[in-house]
C-alpha cells in the first residue's frame, strides 16, 4: 500500500476521542474495550450507529457534534492508509457484509459440485415422532444447539430451568404434556452415533434454540468460527447443526417452526456484558466446503430439498441469518441468575406459542416457518 499513514490501531482512536475532553472518558474506553480500529470505524456512515453497536446512546447533542467531527477526520485518515477514497461497506451490521471476494485459494469448483450434488434430493415425507406409552406423540419443543467447550454449563442450566417451570406451570392452554427439550447430554440414545442423534432430534424438533456466544479471547460458538477459514477448514459441528436448522426452517414440510438465538457475551457481578457484534466481521465470507459436505450428504441421505442458496451461504451468511431473528441478549436481563431465569420463561412462552399457532407431533406443511423474525417483529437487537 506504500507510504500512507497506517490504519489506527483501538488505543490511538481511543486517545483521539479521550483527547476531546474528560467527558468523553466513556466513549474513549469502549472504542478500547471493543476493539474499534480505524477499518472498522470506515464502516460506519453516522456516529449514532456506532454509539449503538457499542452499547450506549448520546443524548448530549455537543457529544455528538464533536465525536462525529472527530471521526469524520479519523476515517479519512483510515481512508487514505487503505489507498482508497470514502468509507468501506458497514461490517457492524452481518447482513451489510461484502460479497466475498475472489481467491485463489477458494475451491469454487468443489462448491458448484455440491450445489449439484444439492439438486438430486429426491425428497422424502419427514418420519413421523414416535410415540409414548398413552399414544403422545415424542417431539421436541425445544432443540438447544450449543458448544460443549464454552457453553455446556449454560445450557445445562437452560435445560434445568425450563424444566423446572414445566413442573410449576401449564404449557399451552388447554395443557399438553411438555415443553419437552433436547439436549444431547440428556436425550442422546444409549450407544447412538452424534451425527444420526442431531438429526433425528432437529427433524422432531418445533424450535431450535442457538447460543451465540463470544467471549474474551475470541471463546465461544461464533469466536470460534473465526479460526475457521479457507486455509484452515474442518467441519464445525455448531455450523453444521446452525446450518441444518436454517434448512428445515426454509422447508415447508418440516416440523421446525423457529430459530431462536440467545446472545451470550462476558459477565461480571453486575451480569452479563453487551455482544460485541462488531467481531463478526472477522467472520469468513466464503463457506465452509467440509462442514457444507456433510450438509449436503445428510440431505441427500435424509430427503431434504436443501437451496443452491443454503448451499453457498458464507460462514457469516450463516451466522446472520440465525442472528437476525427474534431472541434474547443476556445483557438485556440484568443478574446472572436472574437472566438465566427470564431466558428460560421466555423460552418456555415461545415454545407454548408454537405449538397453539401449529399443534404439535405432526409436519402440518403450513409453510407458516418463522423465516422472518420468530414472532414476526424482527429481531431485539
Amino acid at each position: 500500500m506504500g507510504g500512507g499513514a497506517s490504519v489506527q490501531t483501538p488505543d490511538e482512536l481511543s486517545a483521539a476521542v479521550a483527547g476531546l475532553g474528560s467527558a468523553y472518558d466513556t466513549y474513549a474506553k469502549l472504542i478500547t474495550d471493543n476493539g474499534v480500529d480505524g477499518k472498522l470505524l470506515a464502516g460506519y456512515t453516522n456516529v449514532d450507529s456506532l454509539l449503538a453497536d457499542l452499547g450506549i446512546e448520546a443524548t448530549n447533542a455537543l457529544h455528538k457534534k464533536k465525536l462525529a467531527m472527530e471521526f469524520d477526520a479519523l476515517k479519512a485518515t483510515s481512508s487514505s492508509a487503505a489507498g482508497g477514497e470514502g468509507g468501506a461497506p458497514s461490517t457492524a451490521d452481518p447482513s451489510n457484509a461484502p460479497p466475498a471476494p475472489a481467491t485463489s485459494s477458494f475451491d469454487v469448483a468443489a462448491l458448484d459440485a455440491l450445489v449439484a450434488l444439492a439438486a438430486t434430493v429426491v425428497e422424502q415425507p419427514p418420519p413421523p415422532p414416535e410415540m409414548d406409552e398413552d399414544g403422545n406423540p415424542l417431539i421436541n419443543h425445544v432443540f438447544i444447539s450449543y458448544r460443549q467447550r464454552t457453553e455446556k454449563q449454560f445450557s445445562t442450566n437452560l435445560y434445568l430451568g425450563i424444566k423446572a417451570l414445566a413442573a410449576d406451570l401449564d404449557f399451552c392452554e388447554p395443557p399438553v404434556n411438555g415443553p419437552n427439550v433436547f439436549l444431547d447430554t440428556k436425550c442422546l440414545k444409549d450407544g447412538e452415533d452424534w451425527e444420526v442423534g442431531f438429526v433425528r432430534g432437529l427433524l422432531s424438533s418445533q424450535m431450535m434454540v442457538a447460543l451465540v456466544s463470544w467471549q474474551a479471547g475470541d471463546a465461544g460458538s461464533v469466536a470460534q468460527f473465526v479460526g475457521l477459514t479457507e486455509a484452515n477448514d474442518y467441519q464445525d459441528n455448531v455450523l453444521l447443526e446452525w446450518e441444518l436448522a436454517l434448512v428445515l426452517r426454509e422447508w415447508k414440510k418440516s416440523m421446525l417452526k423457529s430459530v431462536f438465538p440467545i446472545l451470550i457475551a462476558d459477565k461480571d457481578d453486575r451480569g452479563y456484558l453487551q455482544f460485541p457484534f462488531q467481531h463478526f466481521a472477522q467472520l469468513s465470507t466464503v463457506p465452509s466446503l467440509t462442514t457444507k459436505a456433510k450438509l449436503v450428504k445428510m440431505c441427500v441421505d435424509n430427503g431434504i430439498p436443501i437451496s443452491e442458496k443454503a448451499v453457498r451461504r458464507s460462514v457469516k451468511d450463516v451466522v446472520a441469518e440465525v442472528t437476525k431473528n427474534q431472541g434474547l441478549k443476556m445483557s438485556d436481563l440484568g443478574a446472572e441468575e436472574v437472566a438465566m431465569a427470564a431466558a428460560a420463561k421466555r423460552i418456555f412462552d415461545k415454545a407454548a406459542s408454537i405449538v397453539q399457532k401449529h399443534g404439535q407431533g405432526e409436519h402440518n406443511g403450513d409453510g407458516n416457518n418463522d423465516v422472518d423474525g420468530g414472532d414476526g417483529d424482527g429481531g431485539d437487537y
